[in-house]
């Protein structure tokens, strides 16, 4: 008796098209987020490495490569001041205002966070937003005559003051949303441990919410370090920032356009150093919140 062995058909997965075009979807988008994000960068460097005179179009280098722009921002020369004084003022500005907005911010965003869904926290939160939303230049002309009757005009103090307008109410509304995040069971496990809110906050809540402090500070650091609406109208060129330092070297009859570009790579680097340091310390953070 002869056995007729019938082929086996084995079952052909079916593609999954939409998952790849969906990956390549994805990837074109990234592609291009990048290179909008990044073709700004590289024009600003290659122009800072050029000659005044010598435009940078395209993809292609310079014909002729400079450091003279560099050397006039970072030694200095006739008539020119150097860049490390303005950093330094911008730094210090810059980074009292953010700690202080965040000795503000944090227990409001933490009350405001607790008590909601209260009607007198959804105001008081929707205050914050509002001063978030107002735009800075109207706020430069009542803070003018205010320092010039103190004698708060070109001081650094006084900027710093001014600045806290911006930092207190982005602070508030970027916390709050991280300490919404925290579950509240795990407070009231440490209340009936006997702990009052103040250890609440520092020994619970802050841990836990290590990434969303730092992201926070780095955000809050960009948005005052950059600010010039408040650092030309408050100060002179002896409390300046970088900002307004960075827009010196264009007048009513010519832009050096090598130096003002020179002059922005090199105040780029203390918002880098921050993120940095952001990251890591919200690394450290979140072990200590584990």
């Amino acid at each position: 008796m002869s056995s007729v062995i019938q082929p086996v058909t084995v079952a052909r997965r079916p593609r999954n098209y939409h998952r790849l075009a969906v990956k390549i979807g994805l990837g074109v988008a990234v592609g291009v987020i990048l290179l909008w994000v990044l073709l700004p960068l590289y024009y600003l460097f290659v122009t800072s490495l050029s000659p005044n005179s010598e435009p940078v179009l395209g993809w292609s280098l310079p014909r002729q490569l400079t450091l003279e722009n560099y050397r006039s921002i970072i030694l200095g020369g006739p008539g020119q001041p150097v860049i490390w004084g303005f950093m330094l003022t911008s730094i210090i500005v810059a980074g009292g205002a953010m700690l202080l907005s965040f000795v503000v911010a944090f227990p409001a965003a933490y009350g405001l966070s607790r008590l909601t869904p209260s009607k007198g926290a959804n105001r008081a939160y929707v205050s914050f937003l509002g001063l978030q939303a107002l735009p800075t230049i109207a706020l430069v002309a009542a803070f003018y005559m205010l320092y010039s009757k103190l004698g708060l005009l070109n001081t650094k103090p006084g900027l710093l003051c001014a600045l806290l307008t911006i930092g207190v109410p982005l602070e508030v509304w970027v916390l709050k949303a991280f300490c919404d995040a925290i579950p509240r069971e795990v407070e009231e496990a440490a209340t009936l441990d006997g702990a009052g809110t103040l250890k609440r906050m520092v020994r619970i809540i802050i841990p836990f919410m290590g990434d969303g402090i730092a992201s926070t500070a780095a955000l809050t650091f960009l948005q005052l370090y950059v600010d010039y609406l408040f650092a030309v109208t408050l100060t002179d060129s002896s409390s300046s920032t970088v900002p307004v330092y960075v827009t010196g070297f264009q007048n009513e009859l010519s832009v050096n356009v090598g130096a003002t570009c020179a002059a922005a790579v090199i105040s780029m680097i203390p918002m880098l150093a921050v993120f940095g340091v952001a990251q890591r310390y919200s690394k450290g953070m979140a072990l200590m919140g584990a």
